[in-house]
């Protein structure tokens, strides 16, 4: 019996229904039982696992994606725990919530809010994201130990292998492209490519001539205009997505002595 109460009805019955309910005089509207017969979702059975229905003009929050009176139903404490339900809807429905992110925390304990930023492009980086990082501290020896002749013989190769890729990313611009490159390669490779054909022909075939009986045919690559367009349209593909962005950090607020704020009044 609950399930067949909570069934949401079809697009049909809403539709009939809706019609039904503009028939009716304005004084039958506002009864109760007749506000019934309208269908109008207000729990997460109601959507199906599905978006909201957009005939239906009242304020709609599948999944409770943006509902604000979220908080105020579980009564102002812990609206947004994980994996919470409550049972206090009218119509007997569970309402139940789940984080969207999990909190993680640092080492000692306290959650990290820039775990968003340290992931990405920036997961090989050293971002510094606390006020902590603006302190200074004392290094100590393993900090300021020279680099062994491994490590540095590596980066040193990792360095010129990034400069070599820019470099040939530059120069690949500046080289013509398209139908000269083709025709500058048939033109300077044409005399290798060129073949010759031993051409029998069949002598019950028209035009037949006795005196060639046999012919050679000599086969050369077809020569490309350079002031060809391109037979294809190229498409610029889209630029990629760029670098998160990393926090700025800024020393905190200090207050002005009395000489500093003199200094700074402009009379």
């Amino acid at each position: 019996k609950n399930k067949n109460k909570n069934r949401v009805p079809s697009y049909a019955d809403r539709c009939d229904a809706a019609l039904r309910f503009s028939k009716l005089p304005a004084d039958q509207r506002k009864l109760p039982s007749n506000k019934k017969t309208m269908f109008v979702p207000r729990s997460t059975a109601d959507f199906d696992d599905g978006g909201s229905f957009p005939e239906i003009h009242v304020a709609q929050y599948p999944r409770h994606m943006g509902n604000p009176h979220l908080e105020k139903r579980h009564g102002g404490g812990g609206g947004g725990g994980g994996g919470s339900e409550s049972s206090n809807n009218p119509k007997g429905r569970a309402i139940i919530t789940k984080d969207v992110l999990s909190a993680t925390v640092d080492a000692t304990g306290k959650v990290s809010y820039d775990a968003i930023v340290t992931g990405g492009t920036n997961a090989d980086k050293k971002v510094y994201s606390k006020h902590s990082d603006l302190r200074g501290c004392q290094p100590s020896q393993e900090d300021i130990a020279l680099p062994t002749q491994d490590d540095a013989a590596s980066t040193a190769e990792r360095t010129q292998r990034a400069l070599s890729a820019l470099l040939s990313s530059k120069v690949a611009l500046d080289k013509p492209t398209g139908s000269a490159i083709v025709a500058a390669k048939d033109s300077a490779t044409v005399h290798e490519r060129t073949q010759f054909v031993r051409y029998t022909p069949n002598e019950n075939a028209p035009g037949y001539n006795p005196q060639a009986s046999q012919r050679v045919i000599r086969m050369v690559p077809a020569q490309i205009d350079p002031m060809q367009p391109p037979k294809h349209m190229h498409r610029k593909a889209p630029r990629g997505p760029a670098e998160d962005p990393v926090p700025v950090l800024h020393a905190p607020p200090e207050k002005l002595s009395k000489e500093e704020r003199e200094a700074w009044n402009v009379p």
